[in-house]
C-alpha cells in the first residue's frame, strides 16, 4: 500500500476485525491555528507539538468512533496572567457546552474547606479531579482519601469540581470532572466492554466481543459527546484558558477529509472515495492550537489489506467538492515515473484551494532574527567587517586608480538597473507563490543550450572588436571558436595563464594590463586536477577515437618500447588508439595517461600502473594484468575479457559498460566502487573485495565470487542465475530485482541478508549458511533449499517455498506469514516462538520440528501434511477460522 498525502495532513491507517470480517479504519488528522485565521499547519509540526503534551495518551488509535466526541488538553489561566483563588472555565463546541469550577489548594479544616490558595494557572486533566488509588472512577485523582504529607496526613480537596456537584463534607463523594482523555482501563469506559469468554476466544478473537459497544473507543465524558459526527463550521467558545485571550472564541474551518483508495484488482483509472466522518475535535487552547480528526472506513477481503494499492488523502472546503476526476488525475500525475517526485511536493491539489498553509521553517527563522532586529544588526556588522577586510587586501594587491577605476563601471552599470525593492512581495505566501511561478517557468535544457550560444557569440564578437581596438593577434580567439570535437582537447588552464601572461607582455606599450598573480597560477594548477579527473570520468559519453594509420600506430608502440625498455615512465602521455598487443610492459606506468581505445590484447602487464589513465573503450582481452593498478582510471566500455586481472586494485575507477567475460578478478579489490551494465558473466571472482559497492543492471551469470567480500554491497536490476557466493561474507548485502535461479550461497556469512523487490531464487542452495535477520519477504524460493542453516529472526513473509528443504535448519522467532510451505520438508527445523500465521502448510513435513510457542492461527493443513513427534508446547492456534468475505460488493 502507497500513501499519497499532502504536506499539511497527517494519515493513521489500520486493519480490524468485527464479527469475522474485515475492515480498513483510515484517520485523517489536519493541525489548526487558531491565532492564524485556522490556517492548516505542517504535519511535522503537529507531531513535533502533540508528543510532548500527550505524552502515553495517543492522539488517536484508528478505530471509528460512534458520534462525535471533542477533548481539551490545557491549564486554566486566570486573564491577564493576575492570580485567582478560584474562577470558572467553560467550553461550547455547536451544541455541546461544559463547565467547571477550579480551585487553588484547599484541604478539609474540620469539615469545611479551607480558602483556596490563589493561583495563575491550573491543570484541566483528570489529576486534579476528584479521586485517588482507591476510586476506580479516577485513580488518578485528588480528594477521595488524605495523603501523606511532610506535616502529617492532610486531606486535600479537589481543584476541579462540577457546578451542580460542589464538594459539601468530608468524605463524601462527587463525580470527576474533566475536559481531558479517559484511560482505556477507567470504569467510565470499562462500562462499554465486551465479555472476553472462550466463546469470545473461539469465534470472534482478534475481533472485539460482539456485547463490545462501540462507545467504548470515545475517550472523552459523555458530556462531551454528540449522537451523530460533527459538520465541520461549528462555532465554538473557550473560556479562561488563555492569558491574552479570556475568551476564544471562532468556528470550525469547514473543511471535509477525503480519502481514495486503488484497489489492485481494479482499472488505474478508477477511484474509490470513501465517506469520511468528523469525530474528533481536540482543543490545546493554551497554545492556540486544534486538530480535527476524521475517520473512514470500508470492508476488506482479508485483515493484510493486501489489495489495496493506493491511499490518498486530501482537505477541501465543504460547500467546494473538487469530485473523483480530480483526485483521479492528481494521483496518477504524483506516479509519473519523471515528473512525479516533483509533483509530490506541490499540496495544492489535495488542499482547500486559499486556505491559508504557513511554512514553519520560514517562520522558525524570522523568529531567529529576533523582534528586536539584534540578530539582524550583528550579521551586517560582520558583513560589514569582511567587506573592509577584502577591500584592504585588494589596496595591497592592486594601484588605486585600478580599484577606482572597477568602482566607477559597477557604478555606471548599477545606475541602469530599476529599484525592485518596492515591488517585492512583502509576505511568505506572495513569495511562495512567486517561487512556483518562476519554476514553471524555468527554461529547458535546449532552450538553455540555445541561450549559451548566443552568449558565447556575444562575447566572441566583443573580444574581437577589443583586440582589434589594440592590435592585438585575433588568432588567439581561435580555440574558442568552435567547441572541442572531445573534452579531452580541452587545454589546461594553468597552460592557457602562462600563455595568457606571455601574450598580455607582446601588448602595446599603451595598454595599461595588469599581469596574472603567481597565486592565480597555483589556483589554476589545483583546479587543473580537478577538472582532469572530471573529465577522465566522462571521457565514455565521447565517440571512440579513430584508428591510427599504420604509420602513426608502428611509431607509438615503437617509441612506448623503447621508453619502456630505457626504464622511463610512460605516464601523463596522449597515446589514443595506440597498438600495445602482445607485448611485455610490465612495470610500466602509464599513470595519467590518455589510452583511450588502445589496443592491449594479449600483452603481459604485470604490476603495470594505470592509476588515473583515461581507458575508455581500451582493449584488455587475454591480458596479463596480475597486480596492475587501476586506481581513479576510467574504465569505461573497455574490454577485459579472458584477461588475468587477479590482485589487481580498482580502487575508486570509473566502470561503466565494462567486459569482465571469463576474467580472473580473483583477490582484487573494487570496494567501495559502482559498477554499471558491467558484464561478468563466467568471471573469477573468489576472495575479490567488493565491500559497500553497487552493482547497477549488470550481467553476472555463473560468476564465482566464493569467499569474497561483499559486505553491504547492493546488486541492483542484475542477472546472476547459477552464481556462485560461497562461503562469501554478505552481511547487510542487498539484492533488488535480480535474477538467481540456481545459485548457491552455501557456508555464507550474511547476517542482516536482503532480498527485496521482485528478486527471484528459485532452486537457489543455502545449505548451512549463516542468515541471521536476513530478509527473503515475498520471494520465489519454490525448489531452494535452506538444510542446516541459520535462518533466527529471519522474514520469510509471503514467500513461495513450495517445495523448498528447511531440515535441521534454526528458525527461532522466524516470520512465515502467508508463507506458501505447500510441499515442504522442515524435519526438525527449530521454529520456536516463530510466527506462521495465514502460512500453506498442506503437504508439509514437519517431522520433529520444534515449534515452543509459535504462532499457527489460521494456517491451512490437510492430511498430507506431517506433525509427528513435533514439540507443540504453548503454540497459538486461534482463532482458526479466516475471515469472511464482504457482505457487500466492493
Amino acid at each position: 500500500m502507497r500513501v499519497i498525502k499532502p504536506q499539511h495532513l497527517a494519515l493513521m491507517h489500520r486493519c480490524l476485525e468485527r464479527e469475522q470480517r474485515a475492515w480498513l479504519c483510515v484517520s485523517t488528522m489536519a493541525f489548526i491555528a487558531l491565532d492564524q485565521n485556522n490556517a492548516l499547519l505542517s504535519e511535522q509540526e503537529f507531531w513535533s507539538f502533540i508528543n510532548p503534551l500527550l505524552g502515553e495518551t495517543p492522539i488517536d488509535i484508528a478505530v471509528p468512533k460512534t458520534g462525535g466526541e471533542y477533548l481539551l488538553t490545557g491549564n486554566a489561566i486566570a486573564p491577564g496572567g493576575k492570580p485567582v483563588d478560584a474562577l470558572q472555565v467553560q467550553t461550547k463546541l455547536g451544541k455541546l457546552e461544559k463547565t467547571i469550577n477550579v480551585f487553588g489548594k484547599r484541604i478539609w479544616i474540620k469539615n469545611k474547606p479551607s480558602k483556596p490558595e490563589s493561583f495563575t494557572q491550573l491543570s484541566l486533566d483528570w489529576s486534579n479531579a476528584y479521586g485517588g488509588a482507591a476510586f476506580p472512577e479516577n485513580p488518578q485523582g485528588i480528594g477521595y482519601k488524605p495523603q501523606q504529607t511532610p506535616a502529617g496526613p492532610l486531606h486535600f480537596l479537589p481543584h476541579l469540581e462540577h457546578p451542580k456537584y460542589p464538594s459539601s463534607k468530608s468524605g463524601s463523594k462527587i463525580p470527576p470532572i474533566s475536559f481531558g482523555a479517559l484511560k482505556p482501563t477507567s470504569a467510565a469506559r470499562q462500562h462499554f466492554d465486551g465479555s472476553y469468554t472462550k466463546d469470545w476466544l473461539e469465534q470472534q478473537f482478534p475481533g472485539p466481543p460482539l456485547d463490545l459497544n462501540w462507545r467504548y473507543f470515545c475517550c472523552a465524558s459523555q458530556d462531551q459527546w454528540q449522537p451523530e459526527p460533527f459538520v465541520g463550521n461549528e462555532a465554538f467558545e473557550l473560556i479562561h484558558m488563555h492569558a491574552d485571550q479570556p475568551k476564544i472564541k471562532g468556528a470550525l474551518p469547514g473543511i471535509r477529509a477525503v480519502v481514495a483508495l486503488q484497489r489492485t484488482d481494479r482499472s488505474s483509472n478508477t477511484l474509490q472515495l470513501l465517506d469520511p466522518k468528523l469525530s474528533t475535535v481536540w482543543f490545546f487552547p493554551n497554545q492556540l492550537r486544534m486538530v480535527l480528526i476524521w475517520h473512514a472506513i470500508t470492508p476488506l477481503e482479508d485483515e493484510f489489506a493486501d489489495k489495496i494499492k493506493h491511499i490518498a488523502i486530501a482537505a477541501e472546503w465543504l460547500d467546494k467538492p473538487k469530485g473523483a476526476p480530480h483526485y483521479l488525475q492528481a494521483i496518477k500525475e504524483r506516479l509519473d515515473p519523471e515528473k512525479g517526485v516533483l509533483r509530490m511536493l506541490d499540496d495544492e491539489d489535495f488542499l482547500p484551494q486559499g486556505m491559508a498553509t504557513p511554512n514553519e521553517l520560514l517562520k522558525k527563522f524570522e523568529n531567529l532574527l529576533g523582534s528586536s532586529g539584534i540578530a539582524l544588526e550583528n550579521h551586517q556588522t560582520q558583513l560589514a567587517a569582511r567587506q573592509a577586510a577584502l577591500r584592504q587586501d585588494l589596496t595591497e594587491r592592486f594601484p588605486e586608480a585600478t580599484l577606482k577605476a572597477v568602482e566607477a563601471e559597477q557604478k555606471a552599470i548599477l545606475s541602469h538597473l530599476p529599484d525592485i525593492s518596492e515591488k517585492l512581495p512583502k509576505k511568505t505566501d506572495e513569495l511562495l507563490k512567486m517561487g512556483k511561478q518562476l519554476f514553471n517557468k524555468l527554461p529547458s535544457e535546449q532552450q538553455v543550450t540555445e541561450l549559451m550560444k548566443t552568449q558565447k557569440a556575444s562575447h566572441l564578437a566583443y573580444a574581437t572588436r577589443q583586440l582589434e581596438a589594440i592590435g592585438g593577434d585575433l588568432s588567439l580567439l581561435k580555440p574558442f571558436g568552435n567547441s572541442p570535437a572531445s573534452t579531452t582537447s580541452i587545454k589546461p588552464l594553468s597552460a592557457t595563464l602562462a600563455e595568457m601572461q606571455l601574450n598580455l607582455l607582446k601588448l602595446p606599450q599603451k595598454t595599461s594590463v595588469e599581469t596574472v598573480a603567481p597565486t592565480l597560477l597555483k589556483q589554476a594548477m589545483d583546479d587543473d586536477k580537478k577538472i582532469s579527473a572530471l573529465l577522465r570520468s566522462a571521457s565514455h559519453h565521447q565517440p571512440a577515437p579513430d584508428p591510427l594509420s599504420c604509420a602513426e600506430a608502428i611509431k607509438l608502440r615503437k617509441s612506448a618500447s623503447s621508453t619502456h625498455a630505457q626504464g622511463m615512465r610512460l605516464s601523463g602521455k596522449s597515446m589514443r588508439a595506440a597498438t600495445f598487443a602482445g607485448m611485455d610492459l610490465s612495470g610500466a606506468d602509464f599513470s595519467d595517461s590518455d589510452l583511450t581505445g588502445a589496443d592491449f590484447t594479449e600483452a603481459k602487464l604485470h604490476n603495470a600502473c594505470f592509476d588515473r589513465a583515461n581507458l575508455a573503450y581500451a582493449i584488455f582481452m587475454q591480458a596479463q594484468l596480475i597486480g596492475a593498478s587501476f586506481q581513479e582510471a576510467n574504465l569505461s566500455k573497455s574490454n577485459f575479457s579472458d584477461a588475468d586481472a587477479s590482485n589487481c586494485d580498482f580502487s575508486n575507477a570509473t566502470i561503466m559498460q565494462t567486459r569482465f567475460e571469463r576474467s580472473n578478478l580473483r583477490a582484487s579489490q573494487l570496494t567501495g566502487n559502482v559498477l554499471t551494465e558491467v558484464n561478468l558473466q563466467s568471471a573469477q571472482c573468489q576472495r575479490l573485495k567488493l565491500n559497500d559497492a553497487t552493482v547497477l543492471r549488470s550481467q553476472l551469470s555463473k560468476v564465482d565470487f566464493s569467499n569474497a567480500e561483499l559486505s553491504k554491497t547492493s546488486f541492483v536490476e542484475c542477472s546472476m542465475e547459477h552464481a556462485r557466493f560461497c562461503a562469501a561474507l554478505l552481511s547487510k548485502a542487498n539484492f533488488v530485482t535480480c535474477s538467481l535461479t540456481g545459485s548457491n550461497f552455501d557456508n555464507s556469512e550474511a547476517e542482516n541478508l536482503r532480498f527485496v523487490h521482485g528478486s527471484v531464487l528459485q532452486s537457489t542452495s543455502f545449505r548451512k549458511a549463516h542468515l541471521y535477520r536476513s530478509s527473503f519477504r515475498a520471494m520465489a524460493l519454490q525448489q531452494s533449499n535452506f538444510s542446516e542453516a541459520l535462518l533466527d529472526g529471519s522474514d520469510f513473509s509471503k514467500a513461495q517455498c513450495a517445495g523448498t528443504d528447511f531440515s535441521f535448519a534454526s528458525m527461532k522467532e522466524t516470520l512465515l506469514l502467508q508463507a506458501n510451505l505447500k510441499g515442504a520438508c522442515l524435519r526438525y527445523a527449530n521454529l520456536m516462538q516463530s510466527i506462521l500465521q495465514h502460512s500453506r502448510l498442506l503437504g508439509a513435513d514437519l517431522y520433529g520440528a520444534n515449534l515452543f510457542a509459535a504462532d499457527m492461527a489460521r494456517i491451512e493443513k490437510d492430511s498430507d501434511t506431517v506433525l509427528e513427534k513435533t514439540y507443540m508446547a504453548k503454540v497459538r492456534h486461534m482463532p482458526v477460522k479466516k475471515v469472511l468475505p464482504p457482505l457487500v460488493q466492493i
